[in-house]
């Protein structure tokens, strides 16, 4: 008897909560242990996935000529009846594409009546695809289709960031699908700022060990998120403390749901994912500048003040206060910092 794959709904109660990009790498990890995987953007409007392929396609104008989730939902021409889809090859995954342009305008998607029978009718096409796992990338909010998408999926993964808003509308979309005939619904933590050392990370996961619904929280990541767009984000995206986080959060998911598929976790080394501290204050290059200057100019007031003049003038003093005014915002932005974390971390819990 062939296995059906294992259908996974990612949502999200508001938009801009990275909900896209933690589908990109949370499926090409799983891909990298072994696993087949299909990713599906169902999202044509803002087509999120779509836009990382078109990207990785070095943007070419026509990402395919085979049917899209628009053509699929008759949002591009009349609807189709064919089950057929476009399935483009994205690292080491595949990609159902939102659209097969990625400027391409769409009219507007009936969530009522033929819609939710479409959708109803894509699922069972993509329950009968030959992989391990479906991970579909949702829009974000809450309407008919999304809980309808939560119905047919084996189990759905809501996507929220720490703030009040995010929390306040994570909360808003759980109690509709509560509501629903829907699969378990848990919650990933995104882009969680007061976490940069792997002490902290620890401790926010024993947080949430009491909580049944929420399966991870995912540190934010200055350095991945600058290198964004780059041609080596995706390269260094899979071997990230923001990976790392997600790869976490799968195993007690697959854990909880019985899922044989696990990550192993000594793919990520800790002495480099996990430096002993790191700063959010300020970027990868901004901390070698100011590691560069300090070393510059010690080397200079041991060579010429000591050595060369056998001591310090007081006029030196001066310069001494003018270099330290420079490293005052930094200071402020550490010390505003670590204020704001405290806040953050007494509010969580």
């Amino acid at each position: 008897m062939k296995k059906k794959p294992v259908l996974i709904n990612v949502v999200s109660g508001k938009g801009g909560t990275g909900k896209s990009l933690l589908v990109a790498i949370l499926g090409r990890i799983l891909a990298q242990e072994g696993s087949s995987i299909l990713l599906v953007d169902l999202d044509p409007f803002v087509r999120g996935l779509t836009h990382f392929f078109y990207l990785y396609k070095k943007e070419r104008r026509r990402i395919t000529d085979k049917q899209t989730i628009a053509d699929f939902f008759g949002l591009t021409r009349g609807e189709s009846k064919s089950m057929e889809f476009a399935r483009e090859r994205f690292f080491e995954v595949d990609l159902i594409p939102a659209v097969s342009k990625i400027e391409e305008h769409l009219e507007y998607m009936d969530t009522t009546g033929s819609s939710k029978e479409r959708t109803k009718e894509l699922f069972t096409s993509l329950r009968d695809m030959k992989y391990d796992f479906v991970i579909i990338d949702n829009r974000a909010g809450i309407d008919d289709m999304i809980i309808r998408c939560c119905e047919l999926s084996d189990l759905s993964l809501s996507v929220s960031e720490a703030d009040p808003v995010a929390r306040s509308t994570n909360d808003n979309l759980l109690r509709h699908l509560r509501d629903s005939n829907t699969a378990k619904v848990y919650t990933i933590m995104n882009k969680v700022r007061y976490v940069k050392t792997l002490r902290d990370y620890r401790e926010s996961m024993e947080e949430i060990r009491a909580d049944y619904d929420i399966v991870g929280k995912i540190p934010f990541d200055v350095d991945l998120f600058e290198s964004f767009g780059k041609p080596e984000f995706w390269n260094e995206a899979n071997s990230t403390r923001y990976a790392y986080g997600i790869s976490e959060a799968w195993n007690k998911l697959a854990h909880r749901e019985e899922i044989p598929t696990v990550i192993d976790l000594k793919r990520f080394p800790e002495s480099r994912i996990w430096p002993v501290k790191s700063s959010t204050f300020a970027s990868r290059i901004d901390r070698m500048l100011i590691a560069t200057g300090a070393l510059f100019i010690t080397a200079y007031f041991i060579v010429d003040r000591i050595m060369i003049r056998g001591g310090i003038h007081w006029l030196d003093l001066l310069l001494i206060y003018a270099v330290g005014l420079l490293f005052v915002p930094f200071i402020r932005s550490f010390v505003m910092g670590s204020d704001k974390e405290f806040s953050e971390r007494k509010n969580s819990r």
